[in-house]
């Protein structure tokens, strides 16, 4: 043990002391056991100045091979370079900000952020977040405003404030059950909620400081904590109140419902016409913005723990002609709840006149998150201009489709889309062809879908959506060219 007077401090060494304390290390060990072959190490910091020191040290005996370890993620071709050139490049050595080192502290496949940033620095960046103290840091950087506007703009009347603050002094349990009472699915909701325009939108920490608080990372490192934790589950009284509720649909809506009930002692079915529980936000949302595999693991810790005499599932199983609400009426419930979701969407045509190469968005994220190996060769458009089509727009980009146009009647201004949705696809470069509307399919001889025919528009007066509503010019009709691929 090492006593300090109060108020000791260790000066940090310059580095040079440290690279000559390896290199001394290594002599004396070569020296002592001549017989082994030593690898000098710890060169790095030397940069350019390396292929000289190294040459000294082996023809002076103080180590057989010298080896660069983090150099060598900076700068892999060094070897060849020095055969090549007798010298290294300055332009391509470690500059020793330990950026690699980091990462493999957060566990992440490592690598050189400075010199290969557009692999790197992403997973650097994502690393932090696995770090309680950057986290702490990070969530302390919000002021506790007294009327806070994240919260008047959350949908779910978060208190932000109030778990960005436990989370800065470290409770991060108490954290979580400050975003559960109000919202059941944090870390779903972490992923996919539109917080440039709502919470984060809203920060006044965005026109004070650097930027807005990191609500919605935060708020997902919270919820994977708890989940990997276990403190989602649900606490149901002992007794039941003998009351039975029927829940047709096991979307976000009817499972927020369904813990409600429970948390109050009833009994609960789930109805739900496929066989999984999530809804849209499993089987629609790109997995490259919501993992499912956290998704689910989400939504089983919280109900894994409750029994059948409590919570019944009915899977693959439909509201319609055969089977009616008065038909779960029948059954003996005390209470049913809609919560169907989102609805299907909507068409150029009718879908009995779709050719073979047509397919709604909905259905088409949902193939490519049941095949997330699928790639696709052919030109794609997209019609629309809210989250869904930009969702399928920049899928296909990402899978592989050389162009996507997206085709949106109205102006950039009027789209619906979130602005990170927007700027994604800019970045991606997705065709967005603005005040353009789609009229027909246009196919070969064997109908199969080759074109879609559109035509320019104008704005005219704002329409009950308050956008201004697109108006056909004529004689500006064309085809945009499309294709199936391989």
């Amino acid at each position: 043990m090492i006593g300090l007077s109060k108020g000791a401090r260790f000066q940090q060494e310059h580095p040079l002391e440290g690279v000559e304390r390896l290199l001394h290390c290594a002599k004396r060990t070569q020296e002592t056991y001549p017989e082994l072959t030593i690898v000098g190490t710890g060169y790095t910091w030397l940069r350019e100045y390396v292929p000289y020191f190294a040459a000294a040290a082996v023809k002076n005996g103080w180590n057989k091979i010298v080896g660069l370890g983090r150099g060598g993620f900076a700068y892999p071709d060094f070897a060849k370079d020095i055969v090549k050139t007798g010298r290294m490049d300055p332009g391509k050595v470690c500059v020793s900000c330990s950026s690699c080192t980091q990462i493999m502290r957060d566990k992440g496949r490592t690598g050189c952020v400075p010199r290969d940033p557009e692999i790197y620095a992403p997973i650097y960046r994502e690393g932090r977040w696995r770090d309680p103290a950057y986290v702490r840091r990070m969530a302390a950087q919000c002021r506790d405003c007294f009327d806070p506007g994240c919260v008047e703009m959350c949908p779910a009347k978060i208190d932000i404030p109030g778990f960005l603050k436990e989370m800065a002094d470290g409770n991060e349990r108490e954290a979580y059950r400050i975003l559960r009472r109000t919202n059941l699915l944090s870390e779903i909701c972490g992923c996919v909620c539109p917080v440039e325009t709502l919470c984060e939108g809203n920060c006044i920490e965005r026109l004070l400081g650097e930027g807005p608080v990191h609500i919605a990372r935060i708020q997902r490192y919270i919820s994977e904590r708890a989940v990997d934790e276990g403190w989602t589950t649900l606490e149901v009284p002992v007794k039941d109140t003998g009351k039975r509720v029927a829940i047709a649909g096991a979307g976000p809506a009817g499972l927020a419902c369904a813990a409600a009930l429970l948390e109050e002692g009833h009994q609960v079915v789930l109805i739900e016409r496929s066989a999984r529980a999530g809804g849209k936000a499993i089987t629609v949302i790109p997995d490259e913005r919501m993992p499912l595999e956290r998704a689910t693991a989400e939504i089983h810790s919280i109900f894994k723990s409750i029994g059948p005499n409590r919570l019944a599932w009915r899977w693959n199983t439909s509201l319609g002609p055969n089977y009616t609400v008065r038909d779960i009426m029948d059954e003996g419930f005390d209470a049913i709840a809609l919560t169907f979701g989102l609805g299907n969407t909507a068409s150029l045509v009718s879908d009995e006149s779709r050719p073979e190469g047509v397919i709604d968005a909905l259905g088409f994220l949902t193939q490519m998150n049941r095949n997330t190996q699928h790639r696709i060769e052919g030109k794609v458009a997209v019609i629309g201009g809210g989250n869904t089509a930009f969702d399928a727009a920049t899928i296909a980009k990402e899978r592989g489709a050389p162009d996507v146009y997206l085709i949106y009647r109205r102006s950039y201004q009027e789209m619906p889309a979130w602005p990170y949705e927007r700027e994604k696809a800019l970045e991606l470069g997705i065709h967005i062809i603005l005040l353009t509307q789609p009229i027909a399919w246009v196919t070969d001889s064997d109908g199969i879908l080759i074109g879609v025919r559109v035509e320019r528009t104008e704005l005219s007066e704002p329409d009950e959506s308050g956008r201004r509503r697109p108006v056909a010019i004529e004689g500006t009709e064309h085809v945009i060219p499309v294709s199936m691929g391989d």
